[in-house]
């Protein structure tokens, strides 16, 4: 079980870096604090799947994901919203 939870795990965190990096460079998103959210977020992923190979889940991967949940929670500020071009009717 614990190899089918990493090989997704690793897949969805492959596939989804690519398509952030696309974005930002579409929308012409700089700065490094619009970064955090995604990082941290990517981290939490890592974090848990490091937890689970090395038989550490409990309050420190705990308490280390839950820092990072809401660091990047705070930092979704800093993501600029994308813009709606508003089509005449």
């Amino acid at each position: 079980m614990e190899v089918i939870f990493t090989i997704i795990l690793l897949a969805a965190l492959f596939a989804a870096f690519p398509l952030i990096l696309h974005r930002r460079r579409r929308l012409g998103i700089t700065g490094w604090k619009s970064w955090l959210t995604p990082l941290c977020f990517f981290s939490m992923g890592m974090v848990g799947l490091f937890a689970s190979w090395f038989q550490m889940i409990g309050l420190y991967a705990s308490l280390v994901q839950f820092a990072l949940l809401l660091t990047g929670a705070y930092f979704t500020r800093y993501i600029p919203f994308e813009k709606k071009k508003n089509k005449p009717s």
